[in-house]
């Protein structure tokens, strides 16, 4: 949990990684065989930029037990390192244990390569389990292979129309209106949005206010893409006073 706080910037200040790292290494000193201790503790390295030890726990918890988190996360890792080949690897070995439960990350694995079968082949795999773990990928398929937005958005609109949608559909669809020149549907769909931008990835979080001031200037309305601007600067600023060490 403190990690949890600590990486995805709800709570980013040294006192509460030291916790994460406290308690992770007295779940290793309580349990050295309990592969989760040495995942956890992993993660922790591998976020504060230390993968080689990261490394060193992920093998000593695939040593007690060979676990899908543990791959996932080693996965992840690899491909941080520029080590694709390995990282496939280590996803194959994921889809040997569970295949419907890691058939879209092999999806999006493949679509960073700009393998374009390879990824609808396990995107497939995962719809057919899990639909809505394949609804973002598919879409990007879609645009990234043919640029074909009409084709995204009939993937993703049924999504944003859930009780509970994906923030990533909504901030997909709103990104291809923008490419797309449907500018108001862009604003409408960022405007559903909160304001810290939940269509990005919890650690890459920037204020909506940026997109805002994106579609405005491609509309040649400077002066209200300036004035989003401005206001995601400000909040910017503020979070950087209360939490100068978040990178």
């Amino acid at each position: 949990v403190y990690w949890a706080q600590y990486g995805a910037g709800a709570q980013r200040l040294p006192e509460v990684r030291g916790a994460a790292y406290r308690a992770a290494k007295k779940a290793i000193a309580l349990a050295p065989d309990l592969p989760a201790a040495h995942l956890a503790l992993a993660r922790l390295l591998s976020g504060s930029g230390d993968d080689d030890g990261a490394l060193r726990e992920l093998e000593l918890a695939r040593r007690a037990r060979p676990t899908l988190e543990g791959i996932r996360t080693e996965a992840w890792l690899r491909q941080g390192r520029g080590e694709w080949s390995q990282a496939l690897t280590l996803f194959m070995k994921g889809f040997e244990l569970e295949p419907a439960a890691i058939a879209d990350l092999i999806g999006v694995h493949y679509l960073h390569l700009r393998d374009y079968p390879n990824a609808a082949r396990f995107l497939a795999i995962s719809r057919a389990g899990n639909q809505s773990a394949a609804t973002v990928p598919e879409a990007w398929l879609r645009f990234s292979h043919t640029g074909d937005i009409a084709g995204s958005r009939d993937i993703l609109e049924p999504a944003v129309a859930l009780k509970t949608p994906d923030a990533r559909v909504r901030g997909l669809l709103a990104r291809y209106e923008w490419f797309d020149g449907r500018y108001d549907r862009a604003l409408a769909l960022i405007q559903q949005m909160d304001a810290a931008g939940a269509w990005l990835p919890a650690n890459f979080r920037f204020p909506g206010a940026i997109a805002m001031g994106q579609v405005y200037e491609s509309m040649g309305q400077q002066d209200r893409a300036r004035e989003y601007f401005a206001n995601a600067l400000k909040a910017l600023q503020a979070a950087e006073a209360q939490r100068p060490n978040d990178y």
